[in-house]
């Protein structure tokens, strides 16, 4: 039972926009839920991670060793690449970037074309990372390699204490990642990878979370800690279960763990704000945008809790239908865009946006 919160974990790539994972960041303003079907598509496989945006495409690699790129507006098909990877793309400012094989690939982000490969020294073991100029890429067997894109170089390999297989986090300070390798959290300096410390902890740790000045993280053993920017021990809170993934704000760590619970926890000192028993099987992290809790899961597919602990909204899909992988959100700059986008076990991809408002009925002309 408890490696199965490392198999749930679904690890996205951190860019350096709104709505990434790890790192607590600006979010959407609007609520996610309620939403409504802006469109559909069906793809001919299911997808094989997360999707990841720019502003005008979607991009989701499939199970059968594709890439797929839909119009952002429409859902349209706008191009297929032939390309393997279990881990979702990064985009550039003028390229679109996926891990496969032992390589790098740059491709152009109109057409799917692979312009150019880099070789790295081993297989990848996690996500593709995006900080500032620099990808970051864990490799077997257990290193992590910064490449410089515009440079087309690697720039520096750091090796850690086991594979790396979820994404690195950027500190407060931009100057230092948080690294999670099995039991071990690490920082270590963005400028040329230097290890600056490293904490052992139990189990298998989660993404972490980097918030004011502490780092936080879940572990297969049920725990969740929280460090400081040095790797100092503040505190651990003992769970009951699986922890599926947290996340942060200013004041509060939001957890949800396999028991179905989401629950807060203040910032400073672990004791509990509220606890939120959600109708479904937790199966990504939750996912946090302005106010909003956004909570993926089994049936009911999505839950959107506050951030006191009220329930806002769900979203079911249709019958038999069951997410493939964790939401991606998006942000909205029209009223009318879409906002989240679901992709399904069955290769369904919906575009989700706010409700329309409801037309006001004319009123009736004073009786004669």
């Amino acid at each position: 039972m408890r490696s199965l919160a490392a198999l749930l974990m679904v690890a996205s790539s951190l860019v350096d926009c709104p709505g990434s994972y790890g790192v607590v960041t600006a979010a959407p303003a609007q609520a996610l839920l309620p939403a409504e079907v802006e469109w559909n598509t069906t793809l001919e496989e299911a997808a094989a991670t997360t999707a990841t945006a720019d502003a005008t495409h979607i991009y989701i690699p499939l199970v059968n060793g594709k890439i797929v790129a839909l119009s952002r507006a429409s859902g349209e098909q706008l191009w297929t690449a032939d390309l393997k990877t279990n881990w979702p793309l990064v985009a550039g400012e003028e390229s679109l970037y996926a891990v496969s094989d032992a390589s790098l690939v740059d491709l152009d982000p109109d057409t799917g074309t692979v312009r150019r490969r880099h070789p790295l020294p081993g297989e990848p073991t996690g996500p593709l990372t995006r900080v500032g100029e620099l990808l970051l890429i864990p490799v077997q067997p257990s290193l992590l390699v910064a490449w410089h894109p515009r440079e087309s170089k690697e720039i520096w390999r750091q090796t850690f204490d086991a594979p790396v297989t979820v994404a690195p986090v950027v500190s407060n300070s931009r100057a230092t990642i948080i690294v999670a390798s099995k039991d071990r959290l690490s920082a270590a300096a963005l400028s040329d990878g230097a290890r600056q410390w490293t904490t052992v902890l139990e189990g298998t740790l989660t993404q972490p979370v980097v918030v004011r000045d502490r780092v936080i993280v879940g572990s297969t053993s049920d725990d969740v800690y929280a460090l400081d920017s040095r790797g100092r021990w503040q505190w651990t809170w003992p769970g009951r279960a699986d922890i599926v993934g947290v996340t942060a704000d200013a004041d509060n760590v939001y957890v949800a763990a396999l028991d179905n619970i989401v629950r807060a926890l203040k910032l400073e000192n672990a004791s509990q704000e509220w606890r939120k028993v959600v109708a479904t099987r937790l199966a990504f992290p939750p996912q946090l945008a302005a106010s909003t809790l956004l909570i993926s899961g089994i049936e009911p597919a999505l839950t959107a809790v506050s951030v006191r602990g009220a329930e806002v909204g769900t979203y079911a899909l249709p019958e038999l239908g069951y997410l493939a992988a964790a939401p991606l959100v998006l942000d909205a700059p029209e009223p009318e865009s879409v906002t989240l986008v679901l992709l399904t076990r069955h290769g369904e991809v919906f575009g989700l946006r706010r409700p329309r408002p409801k037309e006001e009925s004319a009123p009736k002309p004073p009786a004669p």
